[in-house]
């Protein structure tokens, strides 16, 4: 399996399956955290872990494997 993250102005963190080429990727998990604009993401594909930072000023680390 193969994770794409994208940040977005919306305030969402979308995490995509992207493993299978001729398809666009199917959407597996969206985080709703932040209030503003996410401007910044980060991951560890060892760790599974996933940070996104935002204009609202918070920074958010979570597991992509478990969603927590």
């Amino acid at each position: 399996m193969c994770n794409l993250l994208a940040a977005s102005w919306d305030g969402k963190v979308r995490l995509f399956d992207d493993s299978d080429s001729n398809e666009e990727g199917l959407k597996k998990y969206t985080m709703n955290k932040h209030t503003d604009a996410v401007t910044y993401i980060d991951f560890r594909h060892e760790n599974q872990l996933c940070a996104s930072c935002g204009d609202d000023g918070h920074i958010y680390v979570f597991n992509y494997q478990s969603f927590r």
